[in-house]
């Protein structure tokens, strides 16, 4: 009897201890998980796409130089995502209503995070193909609200890219800037 009782004992605390690892173990998702750096054929621009415990963005940045040799850099990021999806190979963002803005200029922020009403951002990218794509759409009624007239100067002479295209009016007020980046995954 004392054998059967120990044994009954023993047995249901190994059950339990299995029972208790399984509950702590983490269930394994087959879905795209990770974060995605994309090369565009232009070095100066890069973006980003990920998904990461439940958390997405897609991610764009375009860095240039002034003519006086200053380094300007512009991203934006969706800090909350108006629609995800992923699958086993595949993942989209998109951030239809606004995004956060930064512009560094020599390494300094000059706005950081600041948040545009009138933009989207878009980003997808597809495992088995290693490719991907995020592409910006931004406009404003006051740039001059967020940066100096130098600042837009600067911005406006490192922003001329084949795949930026950056317009604002005499008045340094209305703007609209767009950033196609595409490319193959860098591992």
């Amino acid at each position: 009897m004392r054998f059967s009782r120990m044994a009954s004992a023993v047995s249901v605390c190994i059950g339990a201890a299995l029972l208790a690892a399984r509950a702590l173990a983490a269930p394994v998702s087959p879905l795209l998980e990770g974060s995605f750096d994309l090369q565009s054929g232009d070095d100066s621009i890069q973006c980003s796409l990920g998904a990461n415990s439940g958390t997405f963005y897609a991610l764009a940045e375009v860095q240039g130089l002034d003519t006086g040799g200053l380094g300007v850099e512009v991203a934006f990021n969706t800090p909350q995502p108006t629609s995800a999806s992923r699958g086993t190979d595949k993942l989209s963002v998109k951030q239809s209503q606004f995004a956060a803005l930064s512009v560094l200029i020599t390494g300094h922020f000059v706005v950081s995070n600041v948040p545009i009403e009138k933009c989207s951002v878009n980003g997808s990218f597809t495992k088995h193909k290693a490719q991907g794509a995020v592409s910006v759409r931004c406009k404003g009624d006051d740039l001059s609200a967020l940066l100096s007239a130098d600042y837009i100067a600067s911005l406006k002479t490192a922003m001329q890219r084949k795949h930026v295209k950056l317009t604002v009016d005499k008045a340094n007020a209305k703007w609209s800037l767009s950033i196609d980046c595409s490319g193959a995954w860098s591992l």
